[in-house]
């Protein structure tokens, strides 16, 4: 136990000093139900009025929605292994902007390996590393609202958590976070980061509280008149802090609505709106 604080203590500390996920990708160090396929559809809205540029904040007027449809999917069903512990998530986001019509913003690809599993009662910590691919459109990679270092882009993360159980089967709490860093075809890498507090009750209501930040590696500054080629070269930081709530509608399926608002920017879009909807109904292979 006192490992495990300690652990999550480092997380916060690393959050604290780089100050967000902005798709549905998945991090969480658990999986869904063996030949169980979770697919998922999202819409979320944006909006921000300035840019909080290295010289002052400049007016930038944002506002953007989003919508993403993904998928999680069993590789056990093809590996014929019902303990398979590797995991696969496909998603596509499109996007309606202030600086662009609706349009793709990215495609990605995901796959994660579970290396420990608290859930089988053998290890005290769930321990999942994975990796990102996703390609963005031109338009994307252009606009304030969207995050994107480059056209191209690989993502390397690893989450780590634990939950606790009052009422079996189900759990009860739990803490878990994650860390990434990022390259991408152009600019510099970033590092990317989430802690997450939850609390589930009976797999009917479930409450999550959510950190995130990212901290960009690039050299430059974004200016009110530089046009902007994505934020690859920009030296930028960020803070996030979320507040979940997902009601399951039956054994499986779920409904979500999430709210974030922006803690810090620098060379970010500054006090950042953000509410979003998710529905998602798995089925069985």
């Amino acid at each position: 136990m006192s490992l495990f604080r300690s652990l999550c203590a480092s997380i916060v500390g690393f959050l604290a000093l780089l100050p967000s996920f902005g798709t549905a990708l998945e991090l969480a160090p658990w999986f869904a139900k063996p030949f169980e396929v979770v697919p998922s559809a999202t819409y979320r809205f944006c909006s921000s009025s300035s840019i909080a540029g290295q010289n002052g904040a400049f007016y930038k007027p944002l506002h953007g929605n989003f919508y993403g449809l993904d998928a999680l999917l069993p590789i056990c069903k093809w590996c014929e292994n019902s303990d398979c512990n590797w995991c696969a998530q496909a998603e596509l986001l499109m996007a309606d902007t202030t600086y662009r019509a609706f349009g793709i913003d990215n495609l990605s690809a995901t796959l994660r390996y579970q290396l420990l599993d608290d859930n089988a009662l053998v290890d005290s910590v769930a321990l999942v590393p994975g990796a990102t691919l996703s390609v963005a459109s031109k338009a994307a990679l252009q606009d304030f609202s969207s995050f994107h270092h480059g056209r191209l882009e690989l993502l390397l993360h690893l989450a780590v958590g634990r939950q606790w159980s009052d009422y079996a089967p189900f759990w009860s709490s739990r803490c878990w976070g994650a860390g990434g860093l990022g390259i991408s075809d152009v600019g510099s890498p970033w590092l990317q980061g989430v802690f997450c507090l939850e609390k589930n009750f009976l797999d009917i209501h479930r409450w999550s509280l959510y950190m995130t930040g990212l901290l960009g590696c690039g050299g430059q500054s974004l200016h009110a008149h530089r046009k902007f080629h994505g934020y690859g070269p920009i030296h930028h930081k960020s803070l996030d802090l979320t507040l979940c709530y997902t009601q399951f509608l039956d054994a499986s399926a779920f409904f979500r609505l999430q709210y974030a608002f922006r803690l810090y920017a620098y060379n970010f879009p500054r006090n950042l709106h953000s509410f979003s909807l998710a529905f998602s109904y798995p089925f069985g292979l």
